[in-house]
């Protein structure tokens, strides 16, 4: 929708958003017919569902899973390859998701130049494109956040689904099995922050006066992995010590994404802007990022995590 409406093409009709909006309500050629599309593509998909539900089995999908093998590959075996067996899907669908993202706000960047360098109200923005570019850095970094998080989650998921039991029952230490885990998502949300920050750069490309960003938005997407690092060591430590809240965890995520964007506008003390560690990271790449803010941070993330895995040791499994 975003890119049919900055240049006025077709591909607005693919978004259901834009159906309401084509009604023009508030226009002198208001028309109606536009709201046969949702009324017409929900019966149809409503009649589908009611069609499939009626031929599959009970607690199944429309579609029977395959039975897996008998016995698991020689690179499941080990502690990292069932770490990474567990996360690998979610991992792909975060990239995926961050990558499409990126190239949407790619291909509008030029736009964004173009708007700010002809519109003398624009000029008085700060930073102006570069802005625009650090923005949409953040976003895909708070997505990178949620891949951390949601892949966590999946630790307590495996405590209550009984199979973490069994597992620890082997000669594997449980500092052994969450550090596989964290190492695993770690990995991801790193991938999930430069490939999707590579995206950015090479759809942005040559950015006016400013040249290539692709360099610019990797070295930024590096300066954000300490404070994504801290997110996630806050979900290993309310894994440790109070599993139950461990969901309290994208409650940090989300004061991330409200002081990233709307934060520096506020009449705050510094301090409740710092509570959010990619504040302390700096507006990147549209400001230098901060040398001593990225050092604290990873001292924060090892910290954190350390006293979650400390707490992991300490409780009961499972623990209800």
């Amino acid at each position: 929708r975003a890119i049919g409406d900055v240049h006025d093409n077709g591909w607005k009709w693919l978004s259901p958003l834009a159906w309401q909006q084509e009604t023009r309500p508030f226009a002198t050629d208001a028309r109606w017919w536009p709201l046969l599309l949702p009324a017409v593509t929900s019966t149809v998909l409503i009649v589908i569902a009611i069609a499939e539900s009626s031929r599959r089995d009970l607690g199944s999908g429309v579609l029977n899973t395959r039975a897996g093998p008998e016995r698991a590959a020689p690179h499941r075996r080990s502690m990292i390859g069932l770490a990474v067996g567990t996360h690998r899907a979610a991992i792909a669908g975060w990239a995926a998701g961050a990558v499409g993202v990126a190239v949407v706000f790619g291909a509008l960047s030029e736009a964004v130049a173009d708007a700010v360098a002809s519109n003398p109200a624009f000029a008085t923005l700060d930073g102006g494109a570069d802005a625009y570019l650090a923005l949409s850095l953040l976003l895909l970094v708070l997505m990178a956040s949620g891949c951390a998080i949601q892949g966590l989650s999946k630790l307590r998921g495996a405590e209550l689904d009984g199979s973490l039991e069994p597992t620890l029952a082997r000669p594997i230490s449980r500092h052994g099995w969450l550090g596989a885990h964290l190492a695993v998502v770690a990995v991801g949300f790193s991938a999930v922050t430069l490939i999707s920050a590579l995206a950015l750069g090479i759809t942005v490309g040559d950015l006016g006066a400013s040249g290539n960003q692709t360099p610019a938005l990797l070295g930024s997407a590096l300066a954000y992995l300490p404070g994504i690092a801290v997110s996630a060591a806050v979900g290993v430590a309310l894994f440790g010590w109070l599993p139950r809240l461990q969901a309290l965890a994208w409650i940090l995520v989300g004061y991330c994404a409200f002081i990233g964007f709307v934060g520096p506008s506020l009449d705050v003390d510094e301090w409740v802007l710092r509570i959010s560690p990619l504040y302390s990271v700096g507006f990147v790449p549209a400001d230098d990022p901060s040398a001593g803010g990225i050092a604290a941070l990873g001292v924060i993330a090892v910290a954190v995590a350390a006293v979650g895995f400390i707490g992991f040791r300490r409780r009961d499994i499972p623990s209800h």
